[in-house]
């Protein structure tokens, strides 16, 4: 697989968008979100707080 060429600008990549209604898709968006729930229920000691990771990525408001 060849490199891509012309990589989308940040300002391309945070646009809005209209949300998928491709059916595959969702259900995995949801299979995805239901074993990171459960992985984190099962060790909530490994968590990291949302403010911790906004700070390391210098988004703190």
């Amino acid at each position: 697989m060849g490199k891509i060429e012309d990589k989308p600008s940040l300002e391309e990549l945070i646009q809005p968008t209209t949300p998928s209604t491709d059916a595959e898709y969702l259900k995995w968006k949801e299979r995805k979100i239901e074993a990171a729930l459960k992985e984190a229920n099962r060790q909530p000691e490994m968590t990291v707080p949302s403010h911790l990771v906004w700070k390391r990525f210098g988004l703190e408001y």
